[in-house]
């Protein structure tokens, strides 16, 4: 997790700081499924969405789990190149996997 998110307190437990009690909705199931769901926008042709699309609820409860817990780390993403505009300028965006197994 982000440095500025997470902090331990007296007893080294490390707790997630909120912002208007953003923690608190980021770990209600309907809200994980929902991300999920807008996640996969322009992704539901590929199997690997499709099958977490299919049934969203395990994913869910692991990221919610892993949130609690402070293990969850984001994935090695892909590096793209793309070359856009009249100048054809160079520009590396980074797409991380869909699935973050």
């Amino acid at each position: 997790m982000h440095e500025n998110c997470v902090q331990e307190n007296i007893k080294g437990v490390i707790i997630i700081k909120t912002y208007k009690h953003l923690s608190d909705k980021m770990f209600q199931l309907d809200a994980c499924i929902q991300a999920i769901q807008l996640a996969s926008k322009g992704k539901k042709k590929r199997r690997n969405v499709q099958r977490i699309l299919s049934n969203p609820t395990p994913i869910a409860l692991k990221t919610i789990n892993q949130l609690k817990n402070g293990t969850w780390k984001p994935s090695v993403k892909e590096i793209t190149i793309l070359r856009e505009g009249a100048h054809k300028k160079e520009r590396k965006i980074q797409k991380p996997p869909f699935d973050n197994d």
